[in-house]
């Protein structure tokens, strides 16, 4: 149950925010004077990050686990939203959307591969595709909170900040799962 649980916090404040800077990055740059190419720029840049992302997390998750890996490509996204938060300079964006788009594909690729580790590959596809159906709505109220949050502020910097908490939220639900896993080992060890 607590697996479970950990999973759902984990989804959930991921999936919220992961669409925020592919819908409000080019109205960020462009609020700041840069053009719309610029625009065009950054958002492609994350979908070639994701591209790196999802060909290099799993075997990197092979190599060192995939509870550290998720956790290193969500620790991307955070480090993007601060940068995002923190300067339209375009020099310091365009490396910024790079690696959000290295986590957010990673992230993507490792979540699948989570829970066919836990539950199997039988029951795996069934229970990502519930998971995935539930993220994808989360996915589509996050940008709109951020839409909210700048209209209200009339800035993107909060509604950047609030993402890379829920980020960062996330970073901690993995930790919750690596210590959830290490505990039956740990009883195990204890009574033999």
């Amino acid at each position: 149950m607590l697996f479970r649980s950990l999973i759902v916090g984990l989804f959930l404040f991921t999936w919220l925010v992961v669409f925020i800077p592919l819908v409000h990055l080019s109205p960020y740059v462009k609020d700041a004077g840069a053009s719309s190419t610029v625009g065009a720029w950054l958002v492609s840049l994350i979908g070639v990050g994701g591209l790196g992302g999802r060909l290099l997390s799993g075997s990197v998750s092979d190599r060192l686990g995939r509870l550290p890996t998720l956790a290193a490509t969500l620790i991307m996204q955070v480090l993007s939203f601060v940068v995002f938060s923190a300067t339209t300079s375009i020099a310091v964006l365009l490396p910024a959307a790079a690696l959000f788009g290295l986590g957010y594909g990673g992230s993507t690729v490792l979540f699948p591969a989570l829970a066919g580790d836990r539950f199997g590959p039988a029951h795996a596809g069934a229970i990502v595709g519930a998971v995935f159906a539930g993220a994808g709505s989360l996915g589509a109220f996050g940008p709109y909170v951020a839409a909210w949050i700048h209209d209200t502020t009339g800035a993107y910097t909060w509604a950047f900040l609030v993402a890379a908490l829920a980020n960062a939220l996330s970073v901690l639900f993995v930790v919750g799962l690596w210590l959830s896993a290490r505990r039956p080992a740990v009883a195990k060890v204890a009574t033999a």
